[in-house]
């Protein structure tokens, strides 16, 4: 990585767009990222918007632990 996560983070958030939505700023956020260090922005930007789909999968509080592990099995099968 050519710069750490903060550097980034601040140069990008300079350039936002307040009228952004929090994930299209996230998405955003990503594809500078992988931009800036050539990578391929698809994964980054299609692990971004499907992190929290396992949060309906929870059964209650203690559950939310687990919604990483729901999101990637949700993934898997798309």
């Amino acid at each position: 990585v050519n710069k750490n996560h903060h550097q980034y983070r601040k140069e990008i958030e300079l350039s936002f767009d307040k009228t952004m939505t929090p994930i299209e700023r996230m998405t955003y956020r990503f594809e500078k990222i992988a931009e800036a260090e050539g990578w391929n922005p698809e994964p980054l930007v299609m692990a971004c918007l499907l992190h929290d789909v396992g949060y309906p999968l929870c059964k209650d509080f203690a559950d939310l632990k687990n919604h990483p592990k729901f999101s990637a099995e949700i993934a898997e099968k798309l």
